[in-house]
């Protein structure tokens, strides 16, 4: 991963770039090269004039372009955003397990942007707790400083007097990474659920192929199996229709006698039942009569006397709801009461537990990134800006 500001760089009077760009032995030629624009260490001067605050900072690029990179996209992010999405580019790289060969990181110089992403990595993963595991916060610190900065040869005082606060910026970038979207572990799971999709469309396409293969034949003999079929039912049809016709020309002769004797006799039998049904329809409404009128009478008694013990029951039941719904009244006031204290003590201790859960709710990550940036600060602005005498 290459880290660059410009194709070409002047200093001392001679124009310089990464040595795998003038390199004629082809010492690189195995390398694959993921070429990040990143700026140079002089932006760290206006995230210090910032109040050491990277939103909205962005890096002015002027400088010539290289083919191949999409400058829409990375000259519209500022300083924090392109830090982070380059840190999410190295993790994609590193968890990848067809990468054997591990990765090189570098930039021009080699003493800026260089240890200050393999520190990022190195934080990363130990606040992950995939190395380092026995160091402590302050070790950690103490090593990550040693090893990764001054030991690559960052000139730490000359570039705070300059106020080319890169390193403070480094380790800002911290309280940006303590969620688990930069952790390792979720990077080796996007590449194995990745691996795994593709094993599976793998095999949807294979057994896809097999079964268009498959319907390919079965439709071949279905289709002449169908040919033979339709010969064998057009000759079969024919014959039929012959002794059809044959037969519905008979049949109609014989329905036609059929009918009209029919017809004859069902209208000498309507004729009778018609008589004998006025008769028994003259006696039955007689009687039909007489009854109605005994069973009026008897259905008028009754009703009066229902009336009468309706009308005592209502009064009665009427006395009796009046007195249940004042006790009712009583009772729900007393619950409600009740409920609204309840209530309140409830939703006091709910608060209390979601304050608790939130507290205990913090990864191991979280904390000890917040940890080490915490006492980062304290030791930049306590031991290393009186140290060094560099006005703050």
């Amino acid at each position: 991963m290459e880290l660059w500001e410009k194709k070409t760089e002047e200093k001392y009077g001679v124009y310089v770039c990464s040595s795998e760009k003038a390199d004629s032995f082809e010492r690189y030629k195995d390398f694959h090269i993921n070429e990040c624009p990143y700026p140079g260490v002089e932006i760290f001067s206006e995230f210090y004039n910032n109040k050491y605050c990277g939103k909205d900072l962005k890096f002015d690029w002027s400088s010539p372009k290289l083919k191949n990179i999409n400058y829409q996209d990375y000259q519209k992010w500022d300083i924090i955003d392109i830090t982070l999405n380059y840190l999410k580019l190295l993790l994609l790289i590193v968890a990848n397990p067809n990468n054997k060969d591990g990765i090189l990181i570098h930039c021009v110089s080699g003493y800026d942007r260089t240890p200050f992403f393999v520190g990022l990595l190195r934080c990363s993963f130990w606040a992950d707790g995939l190395i380092h595991q026995n160091l402590n916060v302050d070790e950690f610190l103490y090593l990550t400083i040693s090893y990764d900065w001054l030991l690559f040869h960052h000139l730490l005082k000359q570039r705070l007097s300059e106020h080319y606060v890169i390193i403070y910026f480094a380790f800002s970038i911290l309280q940006f990474i303590k969620s688990d979207d930069f952790s390792l572990k979720r990077f080796k799971k996007y590449w194995k659920e990745n691996d795994e999709n593709k094993n599976q469309n793998q095999n949807q396409n294979q057994n896809q192929n097999q079964n268009e293969n498959q319907n390919q034949n079965q439709n071949q003999n279905q289709n002449q199996n169908q040919n033979q079929n339709q010969n064998e039912n057009q000759n079969q049809n024919q014959n039929q229709n012959k002794n059809e016709n044959e037969n519905q020309n008979q049949n109609q002769n014989q329905n036609q006698n059929q009918n009209q004797n029919q017809n004859q006799n069902q209208n000498q039998n309507q004729n009778q039942n018609q008589n004998q049904n006025q008769n028994e329809n003259q006696n039955e409404n007689k009687n039909q009569n007489q009854n109605q009128i005994q069973i009026q009478n008897e259905n008028q008694n009754q009703n009066q006397n229902q009336n009468q013990n309706q009308n005592k029951n209502q009064n009665e039941n009427q006395n009796q709801n009046q007195m249940e719904n004042q006790n009712q009244n009583q009772n729900q006031n007393q619950n409600q009461n009740q409920n609204q204290n309840q209530n309140q003590n409830q939703n006091q201790k709910i608060k209390i537990k979601i304050k608790n859960q939130n507290e205990t709710l913090k990864t191991q990550r979280e904390i000890k990134l917040e940890a080490l940036f915490q006492r980062f600060k304290e030791i930049y602005n306590e031991i290393i800006i009186p140290l060094l005498k560099i006005k703050n």
